[in-house]
């Protein structure tokens, strides 16, 4: 009886041990990988979202604009008031 609580204690409980050791640490790498791919993309679809609207404002402005400002008189201002065409900061907000 002695000799299989002293393989018990030899051999399984060490095993044991090991593998609760290594589960925990197997978990804070996920969590940490986890997150550091979370912040990862949410900045890389940040600077994707602001190319976007870069890429909209300046299409407004050299096809939109350009065109309304060589056949009226209307004024391109932020401000809208009579006779004046919003810019392309103002039409994104």
């Amino acid at each position: 009886m002695f000799k299989k609580a002293s393989i018990l204690r030899k051999l399984i409980l060490p095993l044991v041990l090991v593998f609760l050791v290594g589960i925990v640490a197997l978990t804070f790498f996920i969590a940490y990988t986890t997150k550091k791919n979370t912040v990862k993309n949410a900045v890389m679809t940040g600077i994707a979202t602001i190319d976007q609207y870069k890429s909209l404002r300046g299409y407004y402005t050299a096809h939109v604009i350009s065109k309304i400002k060589s056949q009226t008189d209307l004024k391109v201002n932020f401000d809208h008031h009579e006779k004046t065409l919003l810019d392309s900061l103002r039409q994104l907000h």
